[in-house]
Parts: structure tokens; C-alpha cells; sequence
């Protein structure tokens, strides 16, 4: 990864692609984490609405599922976009295999989520409900923040080798076609000397 993000003047087009293609998972991170903050803040006002109205409980846990769900196809579909710039550069098997990696992360994450639910039809759970969810919350993010570091740092090792490369090539490039330059570089050299 290129340490000159701000430096955007002397960055090369690929090493551009490379931190547009980390901002744009940072961000992913960023809005995930004010997602999640959200849907703890409705889950605890969840509760609250659990304890004081016992009649309605089965249509809320519905909307509630129905939410969780959503949510989780909304990260999902916004991890694929945020990681579509990375396929390029990535070996497509690899790609692939973050992509299904992700997928069964999410489909147990969402399957131990909805376990609390099935009790919900008692309001003593709904405090318990709550500290679940905090604990997913918990565990999502350390596995988002472990997943994006390990990312950053296989895609820092792709990255440093195309650059090693285009610089060798670039220089074989430059003597082959270019060998006055070279005669003119040594010739400046003498003169400065």
C-alpha cells in the first residue's frame, strides 16, 4: 500500500488504482460501522418497545428479521462493489475464494443471529436479545477489521511486485529505445563533475 495518499502528484496510475481501490474499502468499513451502531441503537429500542407492549411482539420480530436480513444483503452487495476494483488485481481464484470465503462467514453470522429471535415470544429475553446482538456486533467487527488489515496487507504484497516490475521493465524500455538519453545522462554527469 502506498504510504502517499495525499501525495497524489507524484503517485503513478497504478499505485493511483491501488489507493483508490483501499479508500473505497476503508469507506465500506466506515459506513459498516455506522450501520451497526444504528441497528444495536434500534435493537436496544427494540427491547424497550418489547417490555412495554407484549401483544404486539410476533409482528415486530417479523419487521425486525425482515431488517436484519436486509441489512445483511445490503453489507453484502456493498462489500462485491467495494472489492470489484481489487479483482483486477487479483488472481481470479483468489477473488473468488474471498468472495465465498465472506459468504459462509455471513450466512452463519446470520443464522446465530436469528437464534435469539426464537424466543422473543417471552419479554424476559429481550434484554438478552440485545447483548447477543452486541456480541455479533462485537465479532463482526473484529473479523471486518481482521479481514480488511489481511487484505491490505496480501494486496501491499501484489502491489510492491507490479511496481518492482514496471520499474525493470520501464528501464529496459528506456535503454533500448532511448540509449542517446543514457549518453546524455553520463554526459551531464562528467560536466557537473
Amino acid at each position: 500500500m502506498s504510504e502517499n495518499y495525499g501525495n497524489e502528484k507524484n503517485l503513478s496510475s497504478l499505485e493511483l488504482l491501488w489507493n483508490q481501490a483501499f479508500q473505497k474499502l476503508e469507506a465500506w468499513v466506515e459506513q459498516e460501522t455506522k450501520r451497526e451502531d444504528l441497528h444495536l441503537q434500534t435493537a436496544r429500542q427494540f427491547a424497550d418497545k418489547v417490555k412495554v407492549n407484549n401483544s404486539n411482539i410476533k409482528e415486530i420480530t417479523n419487521q425486525f428479521s425482515k431488517e436484519l436480513r436486509q441489512w445483511e444483503k445490503t453489507s453484502r452487495e456493498e462489500l462485491f462493489t467495494a472489492t470489484t476494483p481489487l479483482m483486477a488485481l487479483f488472481p481470479l481464484k483468489s477473488y473468488e475464494e474471498i468472495n465465498n470465503n465472506l459468504d459462509q462467514l455471513w450466512n452463519k453470522s446470520t443464522e446465530s443471529a436469528a437464534k435469539p429471535f426464537n424466543q422473543l415470544f417471552n419479554c424476559r429475553y429481550g434484554d438478552n436479545i440485545v447483548a447477543n446482538l452486541e456480541k455479533f456486533i462485537e465479532f463482526r467487527r473484529y473479523n471486518r477489521n481482521l479481514y480488511v488489515t489481511n487484505l491490505k496487507e496480501k494486496a501491499s504484497f501484489f502491489q510492491t511486485n507490479q511496481l518492482a516490475f514496471l520499474k525493470t521493465v520501464n528501464n529496459q524500455v528506456k535503454n533500448v529505445l532511448f540509449p542517446f538519453h543514457n549518453y546524455m545522462e553520463r554526459a551531464k554527469v562528467k560536466l557537473k563533475a
